[in-house]
């Protein structure tokens, strides 16, 4: 299970979190005691409220900073993959469709290897997370699109050597 952010210079922002401490730490009001023998009975209550009114003041504050770290997280654009099928328990059945670039651009090399043998590498790794009753259709992207696999994720592995481009443009229309 990888985490990657989409914009993690974003988490910059994450200092932001730190204002609401700040302006606590430096409105905190110092209060002078001074002690009147008729007020005595009425000193332990108000040490019972000002504990609630600290343990509030508190919570708040841990409040403001989540929703602070949680907006900037949120903006950063946090995505998960590589997850466990096991990471969900149970699914309903889902149907994948593929449009499988099989252009003649697709034929171009790149470090000893073609951009469509990239294209497979990828789409191996993405099916690997579906199950094996999930629904999966590939089309190619000639000039006539057609199904070129419809079926299950077992069905599949077997099929991808079978899978080629060819010298015609694409038509994604």
């Amino acid at each position: 299970m990888n985490l990657v952010f989409l914009n993690y210079t974003l988490l910059i922002g994450l200092a932001a979190a730190l204002i609401p401490l700040i302006i606590h730490l430096l409105y905190r009001k110092k209060f002078k005691t001074i002690n009147f023998p008729s007020l005595k009975f009425l000193k332990f209550s108000h040490k019972i409220q000002m504990r609630k009114i600290k343990l509030e003041q508190y919570l708040l504050l841990i409040l403001r900073i989540l929703i602070i770290i949680l907006l900037v997280g949120a903006f950063a654009g946090p995505i998960i993959y590589n997850l466990p099928a096991s990471f969900f328990k149970s699914h309903s059945q889902t149907a994948l469709v593929v449009v499988l670039d099989t252009s003649g651009s697709m034929g171009l090399k790149i470090f000893g290897k073609t951009i469509f043998d990239d294209s497979l590498s990828f789409l191996k790794n993405y099916v690997s997370n579906f199950s094996e009753r999930d629904q999966i259709t590939i089309l190619n992207s000639d000039r006539n699109p057609r199904v070129i696999f419809n079926g299950r994720k077992n069905e599949l592995e077997n099929s991808f050597e079978e899978f080629n481009h060819n010298d015609n443009s694409a038509n994604l229309n």
